[in-house]
């Protein structure tokens, strides 16, 4: 019989990355350590990237044009980014804010975008690959599906993760989702007499 885990990217919100895998008896929590120390392939990650490419672009040290232009038309002349991004009082959410701007460019062509995009993916996948081995153990054969925002960024984004997923866990097998992640934990409610409090992941009254 096929295990079933859940892979969960970015469902609270666009710049978090939070990962569960659950066999009915165990989960596992890999990356969302916020935006200072993880939230790889997050659309935090994803904006960052994006602004650090137009950055470098301004600086001379080799970026992308088409990133440098889209940043300074949402937050004016280069030189004075940094400080508009910190006085807007939530600056991992306006940067995180970027990432539709990198997708955006990666469709129409920008090859910076698209090598984003394509890191994100792996980062995903291997985050998955970290949860998988520590629930399922590194040689059985299971189902894994995906929500939140980050996954419509695209075929450069998913096509990354599929393929580095695909290294990593060959006996992993994608399967597209069967809601949301409001579907989901709706499901987890349903279930809640038969879950136990899990420290940092789930919370079960009574």
């Amino acid at each position: 019989m096929t295990s079933s885990p859940t892979t969960k990217a970015g469902v609270q919100t666009f710049y978090q990355s939070e990962l569960y895998q659950w066999d009915g008896r165990r989960w596992a929590r890999v990356d969302g350590w916020g935006s200072l120390l993880g939230d790889a392939g997050s659309g935090f990650a994803i904006g960052r990237a994006g602004l650090d490419a137009a950055l470098r672009e301004h600086d001379g040290r080799g970026g992308s044009p088409a990133l440098l232009r889209a940043a300074e038309r949402e937050f004016g002349p280069a030189a004075h980014l940094v400080s508009r991004i910190h006085r807007t009082g939530m600056p991992t959410v306006t940067v995180a804010g970027f990432a539709p701007v990198v997708v955006e460019a990666a469709v129409a062509g920008d090859a910076a975008a698209m090598e984003i995009l394509r890191g994100a993916g792996r980062e995903l996948a291997v985050s998955v690959a970290a949860a998988l081995r520590r629930v399922f153990g590194s040689d059985e054969a299971v189902s894994v599906s995906w929500a939140g925002n980050v996954f419509r960024a695209g075929a450069p984004l998913f096509q990354s993760f599929e393929r580095e997923l695909a290294r990593r866990c060959p006996r992993a097998e994608l399967v597209s989702p069967r809601g949301d992640a409001l579907s989901g934990a709706g499901v987890l409610a349903e279930r809640a007499d038969r879950l136990r409090p899990e420290p940092g992941l789930i919370w079960v009254a009574g």
